[in-house]
């Protein structure tokens, strides 16, 4: 009798241990929200849903991209020999001439004249230092035709680099990556006046076009001019090109 009192003890046991055994499995396995949080590298529910948040609004931007399709003569950003004669920018060294009714803007590398109703913009030291040069080596200007800076504006700047084609590279490379372009022109050299250039042109949906040239002037130092606006041609800025002089020393 004793014996089988201990049996249905010990039966008993036994089906009680299987019966907390499954009510854990139940009840007590870790939710799926927490396995994606920790996949998400955090154990904090709120940093988790931001980071998923994040993950999933960067992954819709990407699909809606469409690549960009230019219109250029040429497929890569490559600059040939120039198959014209023209001044390099090096060539033009020397005192600025001043035409009637020009003004002269002087800058430590360089000088140019412009219509004296041209407006002429200070550049501050942080704009200039994201330009990697000084203010005293920019020229920011408007004509007076323009409104605003959106309407034309022109930039000339050096820098202490011999670098201008990795510069106009990577400037290329920036412009082919816009999404907005309905034309951009390949890497070439530019006639300019009597100028030759080596740059590339462009034309945005909106309407707004421009050119960004650049050549080296010395072994130490080279030149960026750029323009753009909705109503900025170049036949425009030609005069004020046209007096540019550099004064560099080797």
């Amino acid at each position: 009798m004793i014996r089988i009192c201990v049996l249905l003890g010990l039966i008993i046991l036994l089906i009680g241990c299987r019966s907390a055994e499954s009510n854990q499995g139940a009840s007590g396995t870790e939710p799926v929200s927490s396995l994606t949080q920790q996949e998400s590298g955090t154990t904090e529910p709120d940093t988790a849903l931001t980071l998923q948040a994040s993950i999933a609004a960067t992954a819709a931007w990407v699909s809606e991209l469409e690549p960009f399709v230019a219109t250029p003569t040429s497929t890569g950003a490559t600059l040939q020999s120039p198959d014209v004669d023209g001044l390099s920018l090096s060539d033009l060294t020397g005192s600025c001439s001043l035409p009637a009714g020009y003004t002269l803007h002087e800058r430590q590398t360089f000088c140019a004249a412009a219509p004296s109703a041209w407006i002429s913009f200070n550049v501050d030291g942080g704009m200039a230092a994201a330009l990697n040069t000084t203010p005293g080596q920019v020229l920011s200007i408007s004509p007076d035709w323009a409104a605003s800076t959106a309407e034309c504006h022109l930039m000339i700047y050096t820098v202490a680099e011999n670098h201008a084609l990795d510069h106009l590279q990577e400037r290329y490379r920036t412009y082919s990556e816009r999404q907005d372009l309905t034309n951009l022109s390949s890497l070439s050299y530019r006639v300019i006046g009597e100028m030759i250039i080596p740059g590339f042109d462009w034309v945005a949906a909106s309407g707004e076009s421009g050119m960004i040239l650049a050549d080296d002037l010395t072994p130490t130092r080279f030149v960026h001019i750029g323009f753009s606006g909705s109503n900025c041609p170049l036949e425009e800025l030609l005069p004020v090109l046209s007096t540019l002089r550099f004064n560099i020393v080797q």
